[in-house]
């Protein structure tokens, strides 16, 4: 009994996850509320009480939700043995195909959060995970020689990360969604960050 209580507290919790991602998903993080939760999952708020004290808490298991699934999907993207062209086609995918985990209302939401030290930390903490397995990919293909010896791994990250971030956040400045435009934008500026623009084996 006690197996089956546990596993439905978990799957509560699941759902309730799913349900704040999606709120932020379609009205951007400041209409994330307890109510807006409560009416998504179809229960009152005193029975979120039961799995959260209060938003700061679910606020924290989402991130950590966001955290777990991006850094999936990203080794994921870099986990086979195609060209760096390939790779960043299938990241690009994962990206800008998963709106409710890249898109921008989680590059809102971690704007916002930089602002407290806390959260700064534990979003500190995540980018350096991914930048790490991103970091390590373009080693590996550096190696391969589908780079060319002047890039510096380090600062290419830091580069996709910026571009990623800008074209979020250019989304949410214009108002405009053009998934499949966002994601050229992105590929071309990554390819050309990397000197691969153009080049279909990534070698010079």
């Amino acid at each position: 009994m006690a197996k089956v209580n546990k596993q439905y507290r978990e799957d509560a919790k699941e759902r309730i996850i799913a349900a704040a991602i999606e709120v932020a998903g379609e009205n951007g993080w400041d209409a994330v509320t307890l109510d807006a939760i409560a009416q998504k999952v179809g229960v009152t708020i005193p029975a979120l009480y039961h799995y959260y004290k209060n938003c700061d808490a679910l606020l924290d298991e989402v991130i950590l939700k966001v955290a777990h699934v991006t850094q999936l999907h990203l080794e994921a993207g870099v986990a086979h043995e195609d060209d760096i062209h390939q790779i960043i086609r299938d990241i690009a995918d994962l990206t800008f195909n998963q709106k409710k985990y890249y898109g921008p209302a989680f590059i809102q939401l971690l704007a916002q959060l930089s602002q407290h030290p806390k959260q700064r930390k534990k979003i500190a903490r995540i980018f350096k995970i991914h930048s790490i397995i991103l970091r390590d990919a373009l080693i590996r293909a550096k190696a391969k020689g589908d780079l060319l010896p002047r890039v510096d791994p380090d600062e290419a990250v830091r580069m996709i990360f910026a571009i990623s971030m800008g074209i979020s956040l250019g989304s949410i400045m214009m108002e405009e969604e053009d998934t499949e435009g966002d994601k050229r934008i992105w590929i071309n500026a990554v390819e050309r960050c990397l000197l691969i623009a153009g080049n279909a084996a990534g070698r010079s």
